[in-house]
This record gives structure tokens, C-alpha cells and sequence, in this order.
């Protein structure tokens, strides 16, 4: 659960920092609604980028959700690059 929460929070900061919470110029609920579907998106994209390119660095077995690739590390790395920019 940690691993899915982290690649989601990838998208919501992307979102909240470098794009200014967007899209704003619709309903709250629309907007609510699309940003939870660009957010699960990203945070998609993120873990099969993830997922494909692991094991070059890390040296496992080519897999999805292989517990030695440890999502979480390099993940909150990418995190803290955003809190950085900020």
C-alpha cells in the first residue's frame, strides 16, 4: 500500500506544484473528478516506468511488484527533488 500511495502522491505534487492545482476553471466537483483521474494516471505511469526500468539499476529480476525493487526509496528521492524546486 505504501508503494501505491507513494507513486499517487508523485501525481498530486506534480499536479499542486509545477501545474498550480490544475485544472481550477471548472465546477469543484469536476475538478475534484479530473484531478483524481489525471493523479491515478501519472501515478500509473510512474510505476510501470518504474517497474520496466528497476531492475537496470537495481540489479533484480524483471518483474511488476518484485519486493526486492523497493519503490519507495527512489520514489520519495523524485519527491524530494519537487520539494526542492519548490
Amino acid at each position: 500500500m505504501g508503494d501505491t500511495a507513494i507513486f499517487w502522491l508523485v501525481g498530486v505534487l506534480f499536479l499542486a506544484f509545477y501545474c498550480d492545482n490544475w485544472p481550477t476553471k471548472f465546477s469543484r466537483s469536476v475538478n475534484v473528478f479530473l484531478r483524481t483521474v489525471i493523479n491515478l494516471a501519472i501515478g500509473a505511469a510512474v510505476y510501470i516506468v518504474y517497474y520496466k526500468t528497476a531492475h537496470l539499476f537495481l540489479g533484480t529480476q524483471k518483474c511488476f511488484s518484485h519486493p526486492q525493487q523497493f519503490p519507495m526509496i527512489p520514489t520519495i528521492w523524485l519527491i524530494n527533488i519537487f520539494l526542492i524546486n519548490m
